[in-house]
């Protein structure tokens, strides 16, 4: 019962919608609806002529890297999960994407486990705690306050 957006995005030949309810084929209209808007492809879908139903290439040829990602998400919570893992889940998003991203987010992830793997320091308001890792070990791991304290704080020179 995991929801994963991974950093690769897969797509297939056939339609957005086809691509959207892989995890649920028994999807509904509505819950279709929510997940585009959750993830910002309503705003992609309601300029496409054909809405829903646009032809989407093998591996996703001619969307951009920000409307696969957004596929991606769409597809990762059309079947509703307990924990969401989400691999650099904006990295191809232009900002006004990832700001719909972030703010929905905020209230999707409510009452779910949500592990968030980033180098974007304007995903960290969706988390609580931060684990910091440095060659594979991890070096910080508290609230996201409280990292962001310590990273914030004048590194004291080694005699």
């Amino acid at each position: 019962n995991i929801s994963y957006v991974p950093q690769d995005v897969v797509l297939f030949k056939g339609t957005l919608k086809d691509n959207i309810i892989l995890r649920a084929p028994d999807a509904n209209d509505q819950e279709i609806l929510h997940v585009a808007k959750l993830s910002g492809l309503d705003h992609f879908v309601n300029i496409h002529p054909m809405g829903f139903d646009m032809p989407v290439g093998e591996r996703g040829d001619g969307l951009s890297g920000g409307q696969k990602q957004s596929i991606s998400i769409a597809r990762a919570f059309i079947h509703p999960s307990p924990i969401i893992l989400l691999d650099e889940p904006t990295n191809s998003m232009d900002s006004t994407h990832e700001g719909h991203f972030i703010r929905a987010m905020k209230h999707y992830k409510i009452n779910k486990t949500m592990i968030l793997i980033s180098h974007k320091n304007n995903l960290l308001p969706l988390t609580d705690r931060l684990i910091l890792l440095a060659q594979g070990k991890v070096v910080l791991d508290d609230t996201r306050a409280n990292v962001i304290e310590q990273l914030s704080r004048p590194k004291k020179a080694v005699s």
